[in-house]
């Protein structure tokens, strides 16, 4: 008997089926192993060590009774029966032993623990969130109402939010990698990852987790990304891997030891892209603060916010002068910040917006000498600005082209920018910059028609003569030249870099041609260069590259220049969500996925830092970072509190709980 045991080969028997529904096959180095799909679906409930759950090629019918024996097993069928149905048996303490008044109970507790971790508040917060509402009359029974029992729910709404979207992450055969770092409120240095794929046919970046710098060079950031993919189960990531995005720090983009340069040595068909909005940012000050009169500009607006925010007294009789001239005003604002670009176009906007009230008002400080002589010198320095024409004519003139290069960085900074949509963003750009030469920006126009007789709301301007409209008018073409050939610069990688050029003309149907014979030779090269480029992932991926260049491209073209012009825009996405266009283009439309997830902007973890912030005050400086992590990943992909779906996490919650649970 024994040596039949030992020569017998067992084999799946398909019978098993029927008795374990939850058995399936799959393939594990070309040789099938039984899994549990049910333990599969829920691994913060499963016992992640079993074999049904890393897999078993021991086809023994004990080795399946005693796994549906199994506690950890049990627990997930459970949880399988409450997200299928949260009101039947599945939840046998409060569904069937409370009545549906104590289900309710349990709701609202979950949905107030989630806006507490959704808006950023420490958990201490709850229970006098909960006797506040008591207070108001809402029946919130006597249990699960301290600050411990906010933490487990939070853990719990965690649990599923993450188990869904790390499935989708695991499904994906392409991804791109966001990475910043940022140091918290207890001196830790944290490396925010961010992944970009696809989500309903469109790109969307996702918060992936947060981990601890060891050390601030480029191995301790590479070190940071691989613990983090070791952590949330994707060792393999850089088999995936398609873009790396960062802010352009040398650290991350050195060529020669930079995080960048070390992920290729892996990867070598890695596409490295600097934030395209932290490179507008630096090719605008490149160009407008080394001119001396925008260094005079930003003394001015500097001097301006120092003169109100730090003096009540000013401010209030800014505001009393406001007033009298019947005139509403806003607070000079602050220069600073992430963004450079939006907060001085935003100062500049309420300099001209408040021009007579400020202009009174210091003309006021310097007659009554009634400031110190610091505010007193702002004072004299401010009027000297604001009543030269010269000077305002360039203060409107940076003021348009800084409304030009804001809406750019606007729209770099969108989480759904693809690569045709920020080139096109960017030749208007350039567009709009080169006509300014000949044609007035709107606030330049507005204050020419407003200054022809030489005044500006009623105040007398000083050198109003032809000499200094012809000196702006040399001053301005200087200026625009400058900063168009700064963003050729900054950009130069998105018309010379051969990949990026190829992958924003293949996706995007407006540069296709219209005529036949030029659209049947069209892509051809673009479709080669990419496939040959990405050949090892996309083989990894399971692309046939000639078929899709072959035959899915030529048809391709047919369907879409069908189409009407309004269709083509969002062609990509429609035909993603179309499962027979999937079909009829599987190898192409992973080339179009790779092009898709290209990572354009940094912003998202920027977003990141700001609600790490939020959560992790002077209050809550020893929050862990696997705390930290969790919080903010609730915070930041959670739904609206509107869209929380608490009867669906109380389930989850009662259905993996050991013992019963008390309302």
């Amino acid at each position: 008997m024994a040596a039949y045991e030992l020569k017998r080969k067992r084999t799946f028997q398909a019978s098993w089926k029927k008795d374990f529904p939850w058995v399936i096959l799959k393939d594990v180095e070309e040789s099938p192993n039984m899994f549990c799909e049910v333990c599969l679906k829920f691994p913060s409930t499963a016992d992640k060590s079993g074999s049904f759950f890393k897999g078993t090629s021991s086809f023994r019918k004990q080795m399946l009774d005693c796994h549906e024996k199994s506690k950890q097993h049990l627990a997930c069928m459970a949880a399988q029966r409450a997200a299928d149905n949260p009101s039947s048996g599945a939840l046998p303490v409060l569904f069937t032993k409370q009545n549906a008044e104590a289900n309710l109970v349990i709701t609202k507790l979950m949905t107030t623990a989630y806006h507490i971790t959704k808006t950023g508040q420490p958990f201490t917060v709850y229970p006098s969130v909960i006797t506040l509402q008591q207070k108001n009359g809402v029946g919130l029974g006597t249990q699960y109402h301290t600050d411990m029992a906010c933490r487990r729910f939070a853990m719990v709404i965690f649990d599923d939010l993450w188990d869904p979207f790390l499935s989708l992450l695991k499904a994906k055969k392409l991804f791109s990698v966001l990475a910043d770092a940022a140091t918290d409120v207890s001196t830790r240095d944290l490396e925010g990852v961010y992944v970009r794929m696809l989500q309903n046919g469109e790109p969307q970046n996702f918060f992936l987790a947060v981990e601890e710098l060891q050390q601030a060079t480029a191995v301790g950031h590479l070190a940071a990304l691989n613990a983090v993919f070791q952590k949330v189960g994707l060792p393999e990531w850089k088999e995936r891997l398609v873009g790396f995005g960062s802010d352009g720090a040398p650290v991350m983009v050195g060529r020669r030891g930079g995080v960048s340069t070390l992920l290729r040595e892996e990867v070598p068909h890695l596409i490295n892209i600097q934030c395209l909005a932290h490179g507008l940012e630096l090719a605008a000050m490149d160009a407008i603060n080394g001119d001396e009169r925008m260094k005079k500009v930003t003394d001015l607006l500097k001097g301006l916010y120092k003169q109100y925010h730090y003096s009540p007294k000013a401010w209030r009789e800014l505001k009393a002068l406001s007033e009298v001239l019947q005139q509403k005003i806003w607070k000079p604002t602050n220069l600073g910040g992430t963004r450079w670009l939006p907060h001085i176009e935003k100062a500049l906007k309420t300099l001209m917006k408040d021009y007579p009230v400020v202009l009174a008002h210091m003309e006021n400080t310097i007659e009554t000498r009634s400031a110190s002589a610091d505010m007193i010198g702002r004072a004299k320095q401010c009027v000297q600005i604001l009543k030269d024409y010269s000077r305002l004519l360039f203060v409107v003139l940076v003021q348009d082209i800084l409304h030009v290069l804001s809406c750019l960085s606007l729209k770099l900074q969108e989480d759904g920018v693809t690569l045709p949509t920020a080139i096109q963003a960017f030749e208007t750009t350039l567009l709009m910059l080169t006509s300014m030469h000949t044609t007035a920006g709107e606030s330049l126009e507005t204050f020419l028609q407003e200054s022809a007789e030489g005044q500006f709301h009623a105040i007398q301007l000083q050198s109003f003569n032809q000499e200094s409209r012809d000196r702006f008018n040399r001053l301005k073409s200087q200026l625009l030249d400058e900063v168009i050939q700064s963003l050729k610069s900054r950009f130069k990688s998105l018309e010379s870099d051969k990949i990026l050029q190829a992958a924003a003309r293949l996706v995007d149907p407006r540069e296709w041609p219209t005529e036949v014979a030029e659209l049947a030779s069209f892509g051809a090269d673009h479709l080669h260069v990419i496939t040959e480029h990405f050949a090892e992932i996309l083989d990894r991926a399971g692309c046939d590259r000639s078929q899709a260049r072959h035959q899915e491209w030529p048809s391709a073209k047919v369907v879409i220049k069908a189409l009407p012009q309004a269709q083509q825009s969002k062609v990509w996405a429609d035909f993603f969500k179309d499962p027979d266009r999937l079909q009829s283009f599987p190898n192409l439309l992973m080339v179009v996925e790779l092009i898709l997830v290209l990572p354009l902007s940094t912003a998202a973890c920027e977003r990141g830092f700001s609600a790490m912030k939020r959560i992790k005050t002077d209050w809550r400086s020893s929050l862990a970072v696997d705390m930290l992590w969790k919080l903010l990943y609730i915070s930041i992909e959670g739904p609206a509190v509107a869209n929380f779906n608490a009867e669906r996490v109380v389930g989850r919650w009662l259905s993996a709980g050991q013992r019963a649970r008390r309302v």
